[in-house]
């Protein structure tokens, strides 16, 4: 194989409308209390993105279905997705919640 081959192997990313839409929810409340802090958590998702292209299994399994689980890195969000004909497909987009003891 040659590299060209190799990098059409690695599965695209695309969102599902109601992911998209909570995920720029998230981005417009974080930016109403501060821009920096919203482009950190776009940058965070944008590298563990690339890195559910390289290895899509990082995320955990939900019991029962063909959706994964993965939190995003210091953000405390969460996506579920599912990788389905050479697709990433993000679908949820979720604020991870403490266990309160």
């Amino acid at each position: 194989m040659d590299s060209e081959s190799e990098k059409s192997a690695e599965p695209q990313i695309r969102w599902s409308a109601r992911a998209k839409t909570s995920f720029s929810a998230t981005l417009d409340h974080i930016a109403s209390q501060d821009q920096r802090a919203a482009l950190l958590v776009a940058q965070r998702v944008t590298r563990a993105l690339s890195a559910l292209t390289l290895q899509p299994e990082l995320g955990t399994t939900v019991a029962g279905t063909s959706t994964r689980r993965f939190a995003i890195p210091r953000t405390g969000h969460l996506i579920d997705y599912q990788v389905k004909g050479g697709e990433l497909l993000i679908v949820r987009w979720v604020r991870s919640t403490r266990q309160r003891k």
